[in-house]
């Protein structure tokens, strides 16, 4: 059964937080653009020659531009405004961008694309946190038909979306996760997503209208378990500890002292699990990720007063998901 969408108002209100988090993790969009200041002027030439992309970035894109120059239209073109809305042409452009990153990422066989474009790229993912969160989860049947290369853009109530097959989006992920920061961009998203899920579940819900927010959160959680978990395996030493260290502090971040659960069930769950980061030792901290998923879904149950024989139930169910989900994906970025 899918996953209902999330409540329209839920999504406008928390859109600008995920931009936000997103922005703050290096100072914003023209921190981003340092990152990447000392590339060719003609390192994205291959991306900014794909008309598809010339077509969608519009005027936002022209010859010889740089690749901060491309991030920057990428993002202009692709995130939505206040409103949390994407329009046909918003949801069109990053189902095009996305496509052609793909493309190239298979092309040199790296899982890399230039550090000018890994932030604003990482931004739009997590602009686009549901869409995400559905083709890394769930195998939804609407995504995987409009992931075909002759779909576009489709209109539901809370605006237009877009998808493309779930390898592409696994390999995109992957090659911005270069960048610790992006990858926190990414992850935050989907931990504001996993905890809209969670807190949008009746509280007479049972069987699959329980678990199955909970099940795809753990899922889509593991997925980009795997992805840190591959980014560090081409790293040696110190560089691994400086990704990791990096991926840590900015998890970290937060008010110390989260809302009730009453009050604001998302920032709850987002804070209270953001605590058990915060509150673990060093060495702990990051091997600790590999259970976000089904510390959220206990964080919640607690929440909920939930009995302990349906929150066995439901960590039994994430844990399954979560490792098959894990699994799957280090080996495909394997390969």
């Amino acid at each position: 059964m899918p996953e209902q969408p999330p409540r329209c108002m839920r999504r406008l209100r928390t859109t600008g937080l995920v931009i936000a988090v997103a922005l703050a993790a290096v100072g914003g969009l023209g921190a981003w653009q340092l990152l990447g200041s000392g590339e060719s002027p003609t390192a994205c030439d291959g991306l900014l020659a794909d008309q598809r992309v010339q077509e969608v970035l519009g005027e936002e894109s022209r010859s010889g531009m740089s690749c901060a120059g491309l991030g920057e239209a990428i993002r202009k073109t692709t995130v939505a405004d206040a409103s949390g809305r994407h329009t046909s042409g918003q949801a069109l452009a990053m189902r095009t961008v996305l496509s052609a990153l793909a493309k190239d990422v298979e092309r040199r066989g790296d899982h890399t694309i230039d550090p000018a474009l890994r932030g604003p790229v990482a931004d739009a993912l997590a602009d686009y946190a549901g869409d995400v969160r559905a083709l890394l989860g769930t195998g939804d049947a609407v995504y995987v038909k409009n992931g075909a290369p002759s779909a576009g853009a489709w209109q539901e109530k809370d605006g237009y979306h877009m998808a493309v097959p779930r390898d592409s989006l696994l390999r995109i992920a992957r090659a911005v996760s270069e960048d610790p920061l992006a990858y926190v961009a990414v992850r935050d998203a989907q931990t504001l997503r996993a905890s809209e899920a969670l807190s949008d579940v009746a509280e007479d819900a049972r069987g699959v209208d329980l678990s199955a927010p909970a099940s795809i959160s753990a899922r889509v959680l593991a997925t980009l378990d795997a992805v840190a978990a591959d980014v560090l395996r081409g790293r040696d030493g110190e560089d691994a500890e400086d990704w990791r260290s990096t991926v840590v502090a900015k998890l970290e971040d937060g008010p110390v002292q989260p809302p009730s659960y009453t009050d604001d069930p998302v920032r709850h769950l987002v804070g209270t699990w953001r605590s058990t980061v915060r509150s673990a030792k060093t060495e702990e901290a990051f091997p600790a990720l590999r259970d976000q998923g089904i510390r959220l879904v206990e964080i919640w149950s607690v929440a909920r007063k939930t009995d302990d024989g349906t929150l066995d139930g439901l960590v039994r169910t994430c844990r399954a998901s979560a490792d098959a989900a894990y699994n799957a994906a280090f080996r495909s970025l394997g390969e």
